[in-house]
C-alpha cells in the first residue's frame, strides 16, 4: 500500500501496480489457500468469521488500491462487497505504520525461503509433495514452532530440524507414510471429481468407492481426513445408484470413486 501511493505520487503507473499483482498472488497462494479449512468450516465459530472478515477487509482495501489502474473492474468488486457503494466516492487506503510487526515478516519470508529449498529438494528427490517424508534439515535459526508448523504443512513433513548446512530430506518412506500419501492422492481424485460434476466449493456430498489392496487400506485408516478434505460426509465401499464416478490408478493400483450431492 505505501509503495503504491509512493509510486503513484510519482506518476510511475508501473512501479505503482506491480506491487498490486504480487500481492494478490501470495494472498491468493499462502493466506486463501491456507484457510482452506477455516472457510469450509460448517460451524460459525470465531475462527471462521476471522477468516471471512480478514479476507472481505482485504478485498476492499485491494479494489481501493486498483481504482486508479482498473477503474470498471475495481467498482464492480468493490460494489458486490460493500453493497452497492462505488469505490470512486471512497478515499484512497492509507498506511498505519503501527500494524506493522516487522519480525514476523522477517520470520515468513525466511520460512518461504526455507519452504522453496525444501520443494526444490523434493523435485530433485522426485517426490510428489503429497507424498508425507519423516524429516527435512534445513539451513538458517530456528524459527517459531507457529511458524515452523506452516513450513512442515507447506513441505509435507513430520518434523523439521534447522541448523543444517544444507537441505536434507529423509526420503525413506514406511508403509504408514505411503499410506497416509495415497490418501492424499485420493482426496485430489476426489476434488477433481467434484470440479468435473459442477459441484460447488462449498456442497457437501456423499461419497462412495470400489478398491483393493493399499488403496482399500488408505480409505480405510484414513477415512476420516479424506472426508473433512473433500467435504464428504459418507465414506462408504460399494456402488450405488445416484453416485457418478471416475476410474483412475493411483500407485500402480485402480480405485473407482463416486460422488453425489448430499
Amino acid at each position: 500500500m505505501k509503495t503504491v501511493d509512493s509510486k503513484l505520487a510519482d506518476y510511475d503507473v508501473n512501479g505503482g501496480s506491480r506491487p498490486i499483482q504480487a500481492f494478490v498472488d501470495d494472498l491468493s497462494k499462502w493466506y486463501i489457500r491456507r484457510s482452506r479449512s477455516r472457510f469450509w468450516k460448517s460451524q460459525s465459530d470465531t475462527d471462521k468469521l476471522a477468516a471471512y472478515n480478514t479476507i472481505h477487509t482485504t478485498l476492499v482495501t485491494v479494489s481501493r488500491l486498483l481504482a486508479p489502474f482498473t477503474p470498471f473492474v475495481a467498482d464492480a468488486i468493490h460494489r458486490n462487497l460493500t453493497g452497492g457503494h462505488s469505490v470512486h466516492l471512497t478515499d484512497f487506503p492509507t498506511v498505519d505504520e503501527s500494524a506493522f510487526d516487522s519480525a514476523l515478516e522477517d520470520q515468513m519470508a525466511a520460512a518461504r525461503r526455507i519452504v522453496e529449498l525444501g520443494l526444490a529438494a523434493r523435485d530433485a528427490a522426485r517426490i510428489k509433495v503429497r507424498q508425507p517424508l519423516k524429516s527435512i534439515a534445513v539451513p538458517g535459526e530456528a524459527l517459531p514452532e507457529e511458524i515452523a508448523s506452516i513450513i512442515r504443512d507447506e513441505l509435507n513433513v513430520k518434523s523439521i530440524t534447522f541448523g543444517a548446512p544444507e537441505v536434507k530430506l529423509d526420503t525413506d518412506i514406511t508403509e504408514d507414510l505411503k499410506l497416509e500419501g495415497m490418501a492424499r492422492e485420493l482426496v485430489r481424485m476426489i476434488n477433481d471429481l467434484r470440479r468435473q460434476l459442477g459441484f460447488n466449493v462449498e456442497d457437501r456430498v456423499l461419497a462412495r468407492y470400489e478398491a483393493n489392496g493399499m488403496l482399500a487400506t488408505a480409505l480405510e485408516r484414513h477415512a476420516d481426513y479424506i472426508k473433512r478434505e473433500t467435504l464428504a460426509l459418507e465414506l462408504k465401499p460399494g456402488r450405488d445408484d445416484g453416485f457418478k464416478g471416475d476410474e483412475r490408478p493411483i500407485e500402480g493400483e485402480q480405485v473407482w470413486i463416486g460422488l453425489r450431492l448430499s
